[in-house]
């Protein structure tokens, strides 16, 4: 990274990646050059989508690992007999062990169009996505990753009900943006590596 690249701002570092408005609007008001704001942000989702628009093919595990820690969250809106996704994000999470089936993954999925619960639905798509990311080598598998702690935050905010939504899916936000940087400290275009 350049000298120059070290005094630029977080709006314009994240303007040239193609971030959405809604980060650089954010990192206009927190000022700061990109590493004050990578460790700053309070969001990972939108970590997730920088560190996948940084396009960085060493970050993929990482990245992957993040998104699996974050679809964890969402087990606890799941049923304590819900073995499958459960089976299907430890597979998933683990980049040792073997990935799950595409079978498993599929059924997965259909299990959460069949939900009756809204916030079971949004954590077994969390887990679904975290696991075709795994499965892929493609780049649209990996940039679905960024929804992951959308999801998992949507989950939270329905299972809290109408007084403690906007609580609970901003708390999911930060610990997912916690979740992010533990496993992403800092992509090389932030650290000047």
């Amino acid at each position: 990274m350049t000298e120059h690249a070290h005094q630029e701002s977080a709006a314009r570092w994240l303007e040239a990646l193609g971030a959405s408005h809604d980060v650089v609007s954010y990192a206009q008001t927190v000022g700061g050059d990109p590493a004050e704001f990578w460790a700053a942000c309070p969001r990972g989702d939108w970590l997730l989508a920088i560190a996948i628009r940084i396009e960085d093919p060493a970050a993929r595990g990482a990245i992957l690992g993040a998104s699996a820690a974050i679809a964890a969250l969402g087990l606890d809106y799941l049923p304590d007999d819900d073995s499958l996704a459960r089976a299907v994000l430890a597979a998933s999470a683990d980049a040792a062990a073997e990935p799950p089936s595409r079978d498993e993954v599929d059924a997965l999925e259909r299990d959460a169009d069949d939900a009756p619960d809204p916030a079971v639905a949004l954590a077994r798509r969390a887990i679904v996505l975290t696991a075709r990311a795994r499965l892929s080598a493609e780049p649209a598998e990996l940039a679905d990753l960024a929804m992951v702690p959308s999801l998992v935050s949507q989950a939270a905010a329905h299972d809290a009900g109408d007084c403690a939504m906007i609580s609970a899916a901003s708390f999911v936000l930060c610990k997912s943006a916690e979740l992010v940087r533990a496993h992403l400290p800092a992509p090389s275009e932030v650290a000047g590596e």
